[in-house]
């Protein structure tokens, strides 16, 4: 399950509503620890004091794009979903977002479950 191995998420997302309902989707899942940043700098001030075992990312942030996010959570090899209004293969990023796992906006509960295990490598099969 789930929520067995993927106990503390962040949540990087600029749109409150957006944010709580991934949020809503992950507490039916049963993530124990969810937590929600909303600005580059608020995401990357709590990766450097907590560790999540996975982090859902928006790319466009009020503060700066999301690749900055990303490449701290590489660089502390936590796992991400890229979850954006925009399609992968629309995406002229870096190699780290263009071969990420992606899901677009909006998304269902098996997609977003989906995403997380194959971000983080795990797989029910």
């Amino acid at each position: 399950m789930l929520a067995d191995y993927l106990k503390t998420i962040l949540i990087v997302e600029n749109e409150p509503l957006i944010a709580m309902d991934v949020e809503s989707m992950l507490n039916a899942l049963g993530a124990a620890k969810v937590h929600h940043a909303m600005t580059c700098r608020d995401a990357l001030d709590w990766i450097d004091g907590n560790h999540p075992d996975i982090a859902i990312l928006n790319l466009h942030l009020r503060d700066g794009p999301g690749t900055i996010v990303a490449e701290r959570l590489a660089d502390r090899t936590i796992p991400f979903v890229i979850y954006s209004g925009d399609t992968q293969a629309s995406s002229d990023q870096n190699d780290l977002i263009t071969q990420a796992v992606w899901i677009t906006k909006p998304c269902t509960q098996d997609e977003l479950v989906d995403a997380l295990q194959r971000a983080s490598g795990f797989t029910t099969r």
